[in-house]
C-alpha cells in the first residue's frame, strides 16, 4: 500500500512543476483542483521522535455533502514507526481505510454509521523473524454534539472491531475475537 501511495503521489505531481513546492504539496494542490467545490479535504501529517523512537502518521480525509443533511466522510491513513534500541529494533507500518455516512439531525447534532478496514500491519523485529499481524474490520455508530457555537465537540461512539483469525488457539488476538467499545471524546476547536 505504501508503494501505491508513493506511486500515486508521484503520478499526480509529475505534470506539475513548481520550483519551491514538494511533490506531496503539488499532488495535494492538484487533487484539490480536481475535486468538486463542495468537497472538503484535509491532509494531516503528525510525527513524534525521541532517542530510539520515530513515528509518523499521514491522513487524507474527505467530506462530500450528498444532500442538505447527509455527508459522506472517507479517509485513508498510513502510519509507520521505528523503535531502535541496538539489537532490539522494530519497524511497524499499517494502512487504514474508513467510510462514514453522517446524518445531521440539526445544526448541533449528527449521527454516523462507519466502516473501517485496516490492512494487516507489517511488523519487523531485528532479532527475530517477521511477525504476522492480522487485518481488522471495524463497524461503529457515532453521535457528535457541537456545543457553544461549535467551539466544543463531544463524540460518543459504540464500535465493534474484529480481527482476522490467524490461529485456532492462542490469545484472543490470534483467535480473531471481537473488541467492543464505548468511547467518549471531547475536543476544543480553536
Amino acid at each position: 500500500m505504501k508503494r501505491s501511495m508513493v506511486f500515486l503521489c508521484l503520478l499526480l505531481s509529475s505534470g506539475v512543476h513548481a520550483q519551491n513546492d514538494s511533490p506531496l504539496k503539488a499532488s495535494l494542490e492538484w487533487l484539490a483542483s480536481q475535486l468538486p467545490d463542495s468537497t472538503e479535504y484535509r491532509f494531516e501529517k503528525t510525527k513524534i521522535a525521541f532517542a530510539g523512537c520515530r513515528h509518523r502518521d499521514y491522513s487524507l480525509m474527505f467530506i462530500q455533502p450528498l444532500s442538505d443533511r447527509v455527508d459522506l466522510e472517507a479517509g485513508v491513513t498510513y502510519a509507520k514507526g521505528v523503535l531502535n534500541w541496538g539489537v532490539y529494533s522494530q519497524r511497524l507500518s499499517a494502512t487504514t481505510l474508513q467510510i462514514t455516512p453522517r446524518f445531521r439531525v440539526n445544526e448541533n447534532l449528527s449521527v454516523g454509521v462507519g466502516w473501517e478496514k485496516q490492512q494487516a500491519p507489517r511488523f519487523q523485529a531485528g532479532v527475530s523473524t517477521d511477525v504476522r499481524l492480522p487485518s481488522s474490520e471495524r463497524v461503529s455508530v457515532t453521535s457528535r454534539w457541537l456545543l457553544d457555537n461549535q467551539a466544543h465537540q463531544v463524540d460518543v461512539e459504540i464500535s465493534r472491531q474484529r480481527w482476522q483469525a490467524s490461529a485456532a488457539t492462542g490469545s484472543w488476538f490470534e483467535r480473531g475475537d471481537v473488541d467492543t467499545r464505548v468511547t467518549l471524546s471531547y475536543q476544543r476547536l480553536f
